[in-house]
């Protein structure tokens, strides 16, 4: 159950990005590969996907970052393993120490999946513009 609650809050984000990635695509681009006679299928993979590429390496790492958000709440709720059950006992347990030490190591764990979807992003998706800029 938690598993599938993950996976329905971590795909929106990617589900919506994909979708205006495709939608974003240049109509020009496009109708110039259709008059070229290139076919749909090929025509997604050598146009659309490219093009929409950015968007969707966005949505996968906004959806990364969401799903140990959504992880760390389910385990915090229902779950008797992970970071979030050990942050909650810890809590009841009144030992806080211990229990800032799980919520840092959590954030510090988001961070580095954060940053490394960003390299991944500026790798894969090297044109874009948004892949030039510095933000770490």
């Amino acid at each position: 159950m938690r598993v599938a609650v993950i996976a329905y809050a971590a795909s929106w984000p990617l589900l919506i990005s994909t979708f205006y990635g495709v939608r974003a695509v240049d109509p020009i681009t496009l109708d110039t590969a259709r008059n070229f006679g290139v076919s749909p299928a090929r025509t997604l993979w050598a146009v659309t996907l490219p093009a929409a590429l950015a968007s969707i390496s966005t949505g996968l790492r906004v959806s990364a970052s969401l799903a140990l958000v959504v992880t760390v709440t389910t385990e915090l709720i229902a779950a008797n393993s992970g970071i979030g059950f050990y942050v909650s006992q810890m809590e009841q347990a009144n030992r806080l120490p211990p229990m800032y030490a799980g919520i840092l190591l959590t954030g510090i764990l988001g961070y580095l999946i954060n940053a490394l979807f960003f390299r991944l992003e500026r790798t894969v998706v090297f044109w874009a513009p948004q892949s030039r800029e510095v933000a770490l």
